[in-house]
């Protein structure tokens, strides 16, 4: 049993889907946008998971405190970043897209090009800190402009980091993914399970 720091749907589906049982608790957080992608998601991943444990133990949750305190806190946080054609170490994010139009140039800018997608992890149990940082290659298709309006007019695009969902239409987008799947849905379940097993922890409570 863990508490997952995050109100993603796909996060909680994923762990669902891989038999750990987890307890969904947030807190409001503010998200560094500076430093290298795998810096940036990291260190958002531990603001996330820090900002919970810190209220578990100061008591926010005094009716059921004794039963989370011992228990890990999983922060995690997903972004695309498209790295520069002129191979000069310079790189653009892509967070969740505030309109239909920011979603639609998004799209127009992954077309035909290989982007990664980067998730960091932070699991912290008494006190102490564990991180880790995955990142999965994916390969875009050529888009037309039907195609993009079409999954415009869908609305799967809002709440997606880089404007889209992997598991859903736009899957239809990827020519293939050099990585885990998961990672680009929103938590490299495999990383996490390495992390905690490396660090004497047994997410499965089995």
């Amino acid at each position: 049993m863990i508490i997952l720091a995050s109100s993603s749907p796909r996060r909680t589906e994923l762990l669902t889907a891989a038999g750990i049982k987890h307890r969904v608790l947030t807190e409001n957080t503010s998200e560094i946008k500076d430093g290298t992608p795998a810096e940036v998601v990291m260190e958002n991943a531990r603001l996330k998971a820090e900002a919970v444990a810190t209220a578990i133990s100061d008591g926010k949750y005094q009716d059921e405190s004794e039963s989370l305190k011992g228990l890990p806190v999983l922060g995690a946080d997903t972004i695309v970043a498209l790295e520069s054609e002129a191979d000069d170490g310079a790189f653009r994010i892509f967070g969740k897209p505030k309109g239909e139009g920011e979603a639609r140039e998004m799209l127009m800018t992954l077309s035909g090009r290989t982007h990664s997608v980067y998730t960091g992890i932070c699991l912290i149990r008494d006190g102490q800190e564990y991180t880790a940082v995955d990142m999965t290659a994916v390969h875009f298709l050529p888009l037309t402009r039907e195609s993009i309006d079409r999954y415009i007019v869908s609305g799967e695009w809002q709440g997606k980091a880089g404007a889209y969902a992997v598991q859903g239409r736009a899957m239809a987008f990827v020519d293939r993914l050099e990585g885990s799947a998961a990672n680009v849905i929103g938590l490299p379940v495999h990383a996490l399970v390495a992390l905690a097993e490396e660090n004497g922890m047994n997410l499965y409570g089995d």
